[in-house]
């Protein structure tokens, strides 16, 4: 009798320490969100992207910002406010948008970058074009960029009417930008222009839902990549 109880606590002990392997071993299967998110990140960027632009992200290869004329790396940007120079580290990289913006077809990063300073919430966008072997990253500020279309316009503004369609274009420190159409607006009225030539309002706004908001393409989260 006293061999057959002393069996049962066997049995019993030793499916508590097995079921407790098993339990362990599922936990580790399963990745918390934020592992999960991350890997989604790095894959859509890894499989969209140049290898050299994967570099800075993965080996914080060199890139040459262009604004400075120096070599910078995710680390080490840096960008003249006033008087202060402020860093963007990677942890600033806060969302970005992959598109092929001047149809080389090779695709583009747009990276939006956000860090508070002492005065001031500063923000803005950067463009990493590959070229040849280096990568070039161009500045611009947020108004500059307000949409990025899945054709490659982007859309910008420098007030409530002043609204402007542009396609760009990069040759190592330079970029040059081909205006598609555009509104300007004053105190009395709005002037319309597709190919810098003056059209309706109506033709206008024809034109531009050809790439209107439902074709734009949406930032996706880079914080903590």
């Amino acid at each position: 009798m006293r061999k057959s109880f002393y069996r049962i606590v066997i049995v019993c002990v030793t499916c508590i320490l097995l079921n407790g392997c098993g339990t362990t071993a599922v936990k580790d299967k399963h990745k918390t969100g934020k592992e999960v998110r991350e890997d989604s990140v790095t894959e859509t960027l890894y499989n969209n992207l140049p290898d050299e632009i994967v570099d800075i992200l993965s080996n914080n290869a060199k890139f040459i910002d262009v604004k400075s004329k120096k070599s910078a790396t995710v680390n080490t940007l840096e960008l003249k406010d006033t008087n202060e120079e402020i860093v963007f580290g990677k942890q600033y990289w806060k969302s970005y948008i992959i598109c092929d913006l001047d149809d080389d077809k090779e695709q583009e990063l747009i990276v939006k970058m956000e860090k508070p300073s002492e005065d001031s919430y500063l923000d803005c966008i950067y463009i990493f074009d590959k070229q040849d072997k280096n990568v070039y990253a161009y500045l611009y500020s947020n108004r500059d960029i307000c949409h990025v279309y899945q054709n490659g316009i982007l859309e910008g503004t420098s007030g409530a009417a002043d609204v402007m369609y542009y396609k760009v274009a990069f040759n190592r420190e330079k970029r040059s930008e081909d205006i598609v159409a555009q509104s300007i607006g004053d105190i009395t009225r709005c002037t319309y222009k597709i190919n810098k030539k003056n059209v309706s309002e109506e033709k206008f706004y024809r034109y531009i839902s050809k790439f209107s908001d439902e074709k734009s393409i949406k930032w996706s989260d880079l914080s903590g990549f």
